[in-house]
């Protein structure tokens, strides 16, 4: 059934011409440059289908979960994310009647996008996740799984790449490039001159270079184009290098569609979704605790995270992390070696299973998991590399978080494994959002 669903969706797959289409790939960063640019057609009052991993949206009101497409097909929305437009035309939609900014995963690479081509394609970055978790081996494979996002671009499309990451720099030089006659762009957040720019322009024959002066934006065809400190997250979060890069990018495709003066003024009213659970910032107002709700789950992630947050308070924040039960044992080693070296307050680990508590053991192919034994296996790694922290295992994720509360600790970043729960928990507590 599946195979057949697969077959039936890429035989639909068409060539939607008058379609403003957008596809976000990269291993860090497609969530959140996607919401970005989502925010921006939606805040100009046009028609959005949007798709990332929670499900798929129709002007940010969610009109599929991540479920349905499990049921499906057994895959994220993220993987072939055009077949949902195939959905709206089904609906009555014409292709020129909506902006579709497709959040795409590595799966793309091996089952399509669901699309013959699309207009706009950005690969952010190509880091080692997913290396060694069965689906590749190599950086060089994941450039290959990723390279999607340029070889299926229309003839004259819109293309993004990150000077700062070496295999997304290298896809400039990409000959795809110069046949389709691509209007290619790159940025960096690295400082950089107008005079540098200019022979990054020439040596890659790019149509545009975004580039960065302490905290302002320049673009080499339209000028200074944004202020890092007119975003409400870099206010908080000034250090969060990852978020500079997402906001380029956003800069960068925006600038297609938008003049300057819009952009300013939509991105002031960017806001992450509850649902999404990204960087959010809450503050219980009795004792000033800070607790931060990211999706860092991945090693650069979490290191990223937590060295921001230790410049913005200026101290070691406490982790409560996730032992996600799909992961391999070398996912696991490679994850909890991570951690055992990040500069932290302590460390919490809580398990999915426990935590969720629907079955006690789960079937992922060549290998099965009981309830609790992630969460086992995470603490026994850690407990080997001897890291200079106190660390733990509470099996659910609220009890975890309760835990770090009531010992004080006056930073917590929590990854969150069930937003739903989590969400009763900070109403129940009566925790303000602050961001």
């Amino acid at each position: 059934m599946q195979k057949a669903s697969l077959e039936y969706f890429n035989f639909k797959k068409r060539n939607y011409k008058k379609l403003r289409s957008i596809l976000i790939t990269g291993t860090k960063g497609k969530t959140s440059t996607s919401l970005m640019l989502n925010h921006l057609f939606d805040f100009a009052g046009q028609t959005t289908l949007y798709v990332s991993t929670s499900g798929v949206y129709q002007n940010k009101k969610l009109i599929t979960d991540y479920q349905s497409s499990i049921r499906q097909l057994g895959l994220a929305p993220t993987v072939m994310p055009g077949r949902y437009v195939y959905q709206f035309l089904k609906d009555g939609f014409k292709p020129e009647d909506f902006t579709a900014v497709l959040e795409s995963s590595l799966s793309c690479g091996a089952l399509s996008t669901g699309l013959y081509e699309h207009k706009v394609g950005a690969l952010l970055n190509i880091y080692s996740d997913h290396i060694g978790d069965g689906m590749v081996d190599t950086r060089k494979e994941l450039y290959e799984m990723k390279s999607f996002i340029f070889r299926n671009l229309a003839k004259k499309g819109y293309y993004v790449a990150n000077l700062d990451n070496d295999l997304s720099k290298k896809s400039l030089s990409e000959p795809v490039i110069l046949e389709k006659e691509i209007q290619a762009m790159a940025f960096t957040t690295k400082k950089t001159s107008k005079k540098q720019a200019e022979k990054i322009k020439d040596k890659f024959a790019l149509k545009d270079v975004f580039y960065t002066k302490e905290d302002e934006v320049y673009s080499l065809n339209k000028g200074l184009v944004y202020n890092f400190n007119d975003f409400p997250y870099l206010k908080f979060f000034a250090h969060h290098q990852a978020l500079k890069e997402n906001l380029l990018v956003v800069l960068a495709i925006g600038l297609i569609f938008f003049e300057k003066e819009f952009l300013k003024q939509a991105l002031a009213k960017f806001r992450f979704p509850f649902e999404f659970g990204r960087m959010m910032l809450f503050e219980d107002e009795a004792t000033k605790q800070k607790i931060v709700v990211d999706y860092a789950h991945e090693p650069e992630s979490l290191k990223r995270m937590v060295k921001n947050l230790a410049n913005v308070y200026q101290c070691q924040p406490y982790l409560i992390s996730r032992a996600a039960t799909h992961r391999t044992n070398a996912s696991i080693d490679k994850l909890s070696s991570a951690m055992a070296k990040l500069n932290i307050a302590g460390l919490t680990i809580y398990d999915m299973m426990s935590s969720k508590a629907v079955v006690k053991e789960m079937s992922f192919g060549t290998f099965n998991r009981r309830i609790g034994e992630v969460a086992e296996l995470v603490y026994k790694q850690v407990a080997k590399k001897q890291p200079n922290f106190a660390y733990q295992v509470v099996p659910k994720e609220i009890d975890a978080l309760k835990q770090s509360l009531e010992s004080g600790n006056r930073v917590t970043l929590h990854i969150y494994g069930d937003i739903k729960q989590l969400k009763i928990f900070i109403k129940e507590r009566k925790l303000k959002r602050i961001l």
